[in-house]
């Protein structure tokens, strides 16, 4: 091979791995492109369906002084599986959080919250670490449960403003356990 030949050569070369790292280039930008556009359709996709949800749960969800405590049962069954028996509502305050304390049918403590983070401790009015949560969401309680329970709080409270969240999260605090801690 001649030196030309071996230029002409080496020059194609360079020239096919510049282009392919051009290539490799454009090619990471227009997926990066491609994810934020999937990012986007999905929230504006979540947010379309949120708003429908919210607009089916007002006409739906008819909580009345007479069957909230059905409610709240049928919440605690869907959620955990057992039945609570729930017959009274013992406290429904915004300290440390927003919550809703009842009592189960074998005198246990049933508290429903938007927030566990604050009841977890050894303070009073505060659950063991030991203590259950179960996850409250339209996946383990129903389609409208969260819009179910923030209609009962707002029944049962003079404070009507919650956070919002999807979430809310339910604890069935046994008797000796509750003397325990």
């Amino acid at each position: 091979m001649t030196s030309l030949e071996i230029s002409i050569f080496l020059t194609t070369l360079l020239s096919i791995i510049a282009l392919a790292v051009v290539i490799i280039l454009l090619g990471e930008r227009i997926r990066n492109a491609i994810r934020e556009g999937t990012k986007a359709m999905k929230a504006q996709g979540l947010k379309t369906l949120e708003l429908e949800r919210k607009k089916l749960a007002l006409s739906t969800v008819q909580v009345t002084g007479d069957n909230y405590l059905d409610i709240l049962n049928q919440i605690v069954l869907d959620v955990t599986g057992k039945p609570a028996g729930i017959d009274q509502v013992l406290r429904v305050d915004n300290i440390p959080a927003s919550h809703i304390v009842a009592l189960g049918s074998n005198f246990e403590k049933i508290i429903f919250t938007p927030t566990r983070d604050a009841f977890v401790g050894t303070g009073e009015g505060q659950v063991s670490s030991k203590v259950s949560w179960y996850e409250v969401s339209a996946l383990t309680g129903g389609l409208f449960c969260i819009e179910e329970l923030e209609a009962v709080y707002r029944l049962l409270s003079n404070d009507k403003v919650l956070p919002r969240t999807q979430k809310w999260y339910i604890a069935v605090v046994e008797e000796a356990k509750r003397a325990a801690s």
